[in-house]
């Protein structure tokens, strides 16, 4: 699918002639030191303002080709259950068949991102013995630049939104 030249390919992102990855360049890798944290609780005050916070403008989804054509990015439909099983988990009474469906579609989607990319980094075994309160940090990790990826996610979110005003009238 696409059209190939010397230097890219260019896809019309309608029907199946789309890439499978959104190309965007990152830049170079960082540095994340895994640690216990006091955000991002299941219960408490700031508990789902916090967990929103992990959403991108336009929700996770990005608009592209000439139609701007939605299409999910993985990382936000991740990031999006671990706010719905958060959800789930804050708030048992509020649960419906319809909450399970999709608490059981999430854990499943995350299930399989971790086999997909396993992450091969070592732990010690210990880690239900340690105090969390005070051994706060884990390993080191050489990540992609998320921070990046939220910019993109601006950007392309203001496009759409620019296009939208463009053609109402």
């Amino acid at each position: 699918m696409g059209t190939q030249t010397a230097e890219k390919t260019t896809y019309s992102y309608i029907h199946d002639d789309y890439p499978e990855f959104w190309d965007i360049d990152l830049g170079n890798p960082v540095v994340m030191t895994m640690e216990e944290s006091e955000h991002y609780p299941v219960h408490g005050i700031d508990a789902k303002e916090q967990w929103a916070s992990t959403a991108s403008d336009g929700f996770g989804y990005v608009r592209l080709g000439e139609e701007y054509r939605a299409f999910a990015v993985n990382v936000f439909h991740q990031l999006h259950c671990l706010r719905a099983m958060r959800d789930a988990l804050a708030s048992p009474s509020d649960r419906s068949p319809a909450t399970d469906g999709h608490f059981q579609h999430c854990l499943n989607f995350i299930r399989q991102f971790a086999l997909c990319s396993p992450n091969l980094t070592l732990e010690p075994a210990d880690a239900l013995s340690r105090d969390f309160e005070t051994q706060r940090s884990g390993a080191v990790l050489v990540c992609k630049d998320w921070r990046k990826l939220y910019d993109y996610m601006s950007d392309n979110w203001s496009s759409w939104k620019e296009f939208q005003n463009r053609t109402q009238y």
